[in-house]
């Protein structure tokens, strides 16, 4: 058989419209879009990261330890790079980095037309833009080229300003949700916080009925930890459900896993709230061949074994804790029955013994009853 002659080897080339699925496709979500970019800020070792959001266009502001010339072109525009998960622990603050595999830096695409980032590392300060309407005239990804501009060479603070511009029309970001959003996603603490528009991003004190902590450890799964909580009343604001965190940050919204699904509703659930961290879900874990989170953080790939021990430990303590409130519920119940019926019988009681006049001590005793001797006296009366 003769040997095949040997080509020019095949490579894959990206083109501009790649940058469609990624940046609108997988981050449709506006509030989730901006959260990518908030926590780069989280994993620069920031301990603020500000949003500011006007009509023409939104600036995400943090004081992070920026980048050098090296960080941007052998890391921040390599697509897909998971170098940021190489660094275990944050140098400054000791945490774990939460990015989202080396795409998060396109969201802004799904929002805007421009990005402008100036970033700042020592006394160095870079800039640079990416324009999609630039971008498109490009053949593919690989060919398109950003000016890399010195800024200033004697800056006095590191960070890293994004701009957002030439916001799309159909975009609608609404301060107050922002705000909600990102202190329920993203891990905050004394050395963190972020604010939109000058407020700060807090979360909302749910007042408990009953706080269950969770400690749990399955074979399959691993360590599963955090707290329940039942609610005083019905919530309204928040919607109900556990949030299950990975690395301290959210993962897709809050479940009640399937604890309705039987044919048993427990309304219980609608008071359930609370937080779940699963440290074997996260990505970087090199046991996992296909991970456990869904690419775009919406949710996980529920097939995952994992998943599903987690899915059916969480189902099952749910059904306990509502089992245990509604048996509570129908012993107060009894409890309140019990004395409604003693008080009602005290007072009929009552009503019986004042409903007995007492005869009158100058009548005389003559067997009759007080209503014969009404009667006698009003005959009397008549025939006087």
């Amino acid at each position: 058989m003769p040997l095949a002659a040997a080509l020019r080897p095949i490579k894959f080339r990206p083109v501009p419209r790649l940058l469609d699925h990624i940046g609108l496709a997988m981050y449709s979500n506006f509030n989730k879009a901006i959260a990518e970019l908030v926590v780069n800020g989280y994993d620069a070792d920031a301990t603020e990261v500000a949003v500011e959001i006007t009509a023409n266009q939104i600036v995400i502001r943090d004081n992070g330890t920026g980048m050098s010339e090296d960080d941007i072109r052998n890391s921040y525009m390599m697509l897909g790079s998971d170098q940021k998960r190489n660094v275990k622990r944050t140098p400054r603050f000791n945490r774990l980095p939460i990015g989202n595999k080396g795409i998060g830096k396109l969201t802004g695409l799904g929002i805007a037309r421009r990005i402008s980032v100036t970033t700042t590392k020592g006394v160095r300060s870079l800039g640079y833009e990416i324009d999609r309407d630039e971008l498109q005239k490009s053949k593919t990804i690989e060919d398109s080229r950003h000016e890399l501009l010195v800024v200033s060479e004697s800056a006095k603070q590191s960070g890293t300003v994004i701009v957002l511009s030439k916001i799309m029309p159909h975009v609608r970001i609404d301060a107050p949700q922002l705000r909600g959003y990102l202190a329920r996603e993203i891990p905050q603490d004394h050395n963190f916080h972020i604010t939109v528009n000058g407020e700060k991003c807090l979360r909302k004190d749910i007042p408990a009925k009953r706080r269950i902590p969770v400690r749990l450890t399955d074979p399959v799964c691993g360590s599963v930890t955090g707290e329940v909580v039942v609610a005083k009343k019905v919530l309204t604001n928040v919607q109900p459900g556990i949030l299950t965190t990975v690395r301290g940050r959210v993962v897709g919204e809050p479940s009640l896993f399937d604890l309705n699904s039987g044919p048993h509703k427990y309304h219980y659930g609608f008071l359930l709230t609370g937080q779940i961290e699963v440290p074997s879900f996260d990505p970087e874990d090199e046991v996992d061949l296909i991970p456990v989170i869904a690419t775009d953080r919406e949710g996980f790939n529920r097939n995952h074994p994992k998943y599903r021990v987690y899915h059916k430990l969480m189902t099952d303590l749910l059904i306990k804790i509502c089992r245990e409130e509604e048996r509570k519920l129908s012993q107060n119940a009894r409890k309140k029955s019990k004395l409604r019926f003693r008080r009602r019988s005290k007072e009929l009681q009552m009503i019986s013994m004042l409903s007995v006049k007492p005869r009158s001590r100058s009548r005389k005793r003559t067997g009759r009853t007080h209503r014969e001797c009404n009667r006698l006296t009003w005959e009397r009366k008549k025939s006087a």
